[in-house]
């Protein structure tokens, strides 16, 4: 098969745009119209994810089902979210879209079989020194699209270290996407509605004296829960 010059490449190029055809390139990720900012809705049913020591934190996965524009229930989830008149492009692709968790929490709860300190024995709760720390594109939404959260200048010092996907788009610093970063018992079911699913991360604010422990992560949506137990071993 005969190679095509890159003076040749460019020479196609000049031509078709001469003649105004759109150019669509063969890489790259595309660019779709659309009617909500948020592209894909999980309906959660699981919870996955590992500890990370460096930020000492649990980093959590919320999965389930998921639901994209071409369902026919996605039109409502828009609509109870108000999200249906953003008409705008955005990225299509794997880890390129916006994603959110349809699913609107109302607690979450975390334990240890071990002490974690004096105060806190084994079983009882330590939502009072563990704190959320997440994103959600809700604030955008509320603002009619106009107010996006610059992550270069107002990123909480809480979040250092903590990554994210790509379909978040902080491009330049700014996103639709906004921090969450609260402790647990301060959580309002405002805080954990249209949480970003993919990541997010439950931040220990004490290391415990006992290094090894499991603990037991529930979240909570009205009468319906679910539990992950995580072996961690803290630094």
């Amino acid at each position: 098969m005969k190679r095509i010059s890159p003076a040749s490449f460019l020479g196609i190029l000049a031509l078709l745009s001469s003649c105004n055809h759109t150019i669509e390139m063969p890489f790259g990720p595309s660019q779709v119209m659309s009617k909500s900012y948020v592209q894909v809705y999980v309906e959660a049913t699981s919870m996955d994810g590992d500890y990370k020591q460096d930020c000492n934190a649990l980093r959590l996965s919320i999965g389930g089902s998921k639901l994209n524009q071409d369902n026919p229930r996605f039109n409502d989830i828009a609509t109870h979210f108000n999200d249906y008149d953003y008409n705008q492009k955005v990225y299509k692709g794997e880890h390129l879209e916006h994603t959110a968790l349809s699913t609107e929490f109302s607690n979450i709860e975390v334990i240890s079989d071990a002490d974690f300190s004096v105060d806190l024995p084994a079983g009882t709760s330590l939502n009072n020194v563990v704190k959320l720390c997440a994103i959600s594109p809700l604030k955008y939404i509320q603002s009619n699209y106009s107010q996006f959260f610059n992550w270069n200048t107002d990123r909480p010092n809480d979040f250092q270290g903590l990554s994210f996907a790509a379909g978040c788009d902080f491009s330049n610093g700014l996103s639709g996407y906004y921090p969450v970063d609260k402790l647990l018992p301060e959580l309002t079911p405002t805080d954990m509605t249209l949480l970003y699913g993919d990541v997010l991360y439950l931040k220990f604010m004490m290391i415990p004296e006992i290094k090894s422990h499991k603990i037991t992560v529930t979240m909570t949506c009205g009468t319906r829960s679910f539990s992950t137990t995580f072996d961690v071993k803290f630094g």
